[in-house]
């Protein structure tokens, strides 16, 4: 097809004019359907014969199949994934954020909303291999220790997570332990009870959403094993709390 914009000629015998009024409809459909060889049709036209209309469903293909920016509007990349836009001298991802490269200046202030943004660490405590004879032993400070022997909490936040492993070399009798956490000296998350008829490894954790178990500044939290049954163990134990600071 050639666009020529200064046919008909005047002197065209009128007796013409139904071929050049059929030629006009052919050229503007091929138009609108924009076909690039490799891609197919840019535009979708007539959609329908009893009720024409036009739409635009862009390209799509391969990163090597995209064509030269500057005459285009929209591209599905399917080697990205990503729906892309011609600016007139690039293809540019629409949607996603900005890649900065270098120092960033920020003029203002950011508000976060807590628990959201706020940082993650874990509070961890080895020990072994120990005897336990007593019904709480506290990490931190042993047996019959009080809740001072803990972690001071520098900012407000929440107890999301806890975990101990307990590898038993040896036993009086078939015993059962759990790990407690205690916040100011009141337990607020009890584990789940493991008890031990042979020596071996056992474990238990589990994790909570923020905001469930929270605390606030100066709050001291500790992990205590609690033998909730007669009879001493020797064992190397291991213990961590995850805590989520929301300032």
């Amino acid at each position: 097809m050639t666009w020529d914009t200064t046919t008909p000629a005047g002197s065209d015998l009128l007796s013409q004019g139904d071929d050049k009024i059929r030629e006009l409809k052919t050229d503007l459909q091929t138009a609108l359907k924009a076909n690039d060889a490799t891609l197919g049709d840019e535009g979708i036209f007539p959609v329908s014969v009893s009720t024409p209309q036009y739409r635009y469903r862009g390209l799509k293909g391969t990163t090597a199949q995209r064509p030269t920016a500057g005459n285009y509007g929209y591209y599905w990349n399917t080697t990205t994934g990503t729906l892309q836009r011609d600016n007139g001298t690039t293809w540019e991802d629409v949607g996603f954020p900005p890649t900065f490269t270098g120092n960033v200046s920020i003029t203002g202030s950011i508000t976060a909303t807590a628990g959201i943004l706020g940082s993650r660490i874990s509070l961890c405590s080895m020990m072994g291999p120990i005897s336990i004879t007593s019904s709480d032993f506290y990490f931190n400070g042993g047996s019959g220790a009080a809740f001072e022997n803990s972690f001071c909490m520098p900012r407000p936040g929440s107890i999301t997570a806890y975990g101990f492993v307990c590898n038993d070399v040896s036993h009086s009798s078939n015993i059962t332990l759990r790990l407690n956490i205690q916040k100011n000296g009141t337990t607020i998350i009890s584990g789940n009870n493991k008890t031990f008829t042979t020596t071996g490894i056992q474990s238990d954790n589990n994790n909570y959403s923020i905001g469930t178990n929270t605390f606030l500044v100066g709050d001291r939290i500790a992990s205590v094993l609690h033998i909730s049954s007669a009879g001493n163990i020797t064992a190397n134990i291991s213990s961590w709390i995850e805590v989520t600071f929301s300032t």
